[in-house]
C-alpha cells in the first residue's frame, strides 16, 4: 500500500510542477545584428584607417549586454527606448584568448527601440574613429627620403626604400634575408618615453 502511495504522490507532484511551469511565460526578444566596424581617420594626423576590430563590446542603458565576435546576431530583453554603446574589440598581441576594448577608439552611441520577436540591424560597418587628444609618439609611413626605423649595426642587411607592394600611399619600405645574411635587426632612430601607467600600443 505504501509503494502505492508513494508512486501515486510523485505522478501528483510532477503533475503540479508541470502545471505551474507552464503558467510561466517566457519573455520574448528582440535581436540585434552586428555585421561589421570601421575605423575613421585623418591619414596626416593619426595613419591609416586600415585596422584589425573583432569583437563588438556591447551596452545598454551604460550596462554591459556582452562580448560578441563580428559578425553577430544576438538577443536583448529589453523592449521600447533605450541607449546603445558599442566599442570595438580587439585580441591583445593577436590572441582570441585575450579579447579587450581598443582604448583609443571612441564609442558608438545611438538611441534604439526594440521591439519583441523583432531584428534591428544596425548599419555596416558601424563608425568608430580616435578620441580626441591623444598622443602619438612614433609614425612612421616611408613615405619621406628618411626613415625613423633603421637598422642596427648588427643587421646583416639594410632597410631600403621602395615602390613595390605598397599598403597606402606612395611609398614603402624593405629588407631582404638570404641565406648568407639571414637576420635583420632594426630599431627607431630616436628614443622615445613610455607612460607606464596609460594604455600602449605599437601597431604595424
Amino acid at each position: 500500500m505504501r509503494k502505492y502511495i508513494a508512486v501515486i504522490s510523485s505522478i501528483i507532484f510532477l503533475v503540479l510542477f508541470l502545471l505551474i511551469g507552464c503558467d510561466k511565460e517566457e519573455k520574448v526578444p528582440a535581436y540585434l545584428s552586428i555585421n561589421s566596424m570601421s575605423l575613421t581617420s585623418n591619414y596626416l594626423v593619426v595613419g591609416t584607417a586600415s585596422h584589425n576590430i573583432k569583437d563588438a563590446w556591447v551596452y545598454i542603458d551604460g550596462q554591459v549586454l556582452g562580448v560578441y565576435e563580428l559578425p553577430a546576431r544576438f538577443p536583448v530583453l529589453s523592449e521600447g527606448r533605450h541607449s546603445l554603446n558599442i566599442a570595438a574589440g580587439i585580441f591583445v598581441d593577436g590572441v582570441s584568448a585575450t579579447r579587450t576594448k581598443y582604448p583609443f577608439y571612441n564609442f558608438y552611441d545611438t538611441i534604439i527601440d526594440f521591439v519583441a520577436g523583432q531584428t534591428l540591424a544596425l548599419p555596416a560597418p558601424i563608425p568608430v574613429k580616435y578620441f580626441e587628444g591623444q598622443t602619438y609618439t612614433w609614425y612612421e609611413d616611408f613615405e619621406g627620403t628618411g626613415f625613423t626605423f633603421i637598422a642596427n649595426p648588427s643587421s646583416d642587411v639594410q632597410i631600403i626604400g621602395t615602390t613595390d607592394d605598397v599598403f597606402e600611399g606612395t611609398g614603402s619600405a624593405k629588407f631582404t634575408l638570404t641565406s648568407d645574411d639571414p637576420k635583420f635587426d632594426g630599431q627607431m632612430q630616436d628614443g622615445y618615453a613610455i607612460v607606464t601607467q596609460n594604455s600602449t600600443f605599437l601597431e604595424l
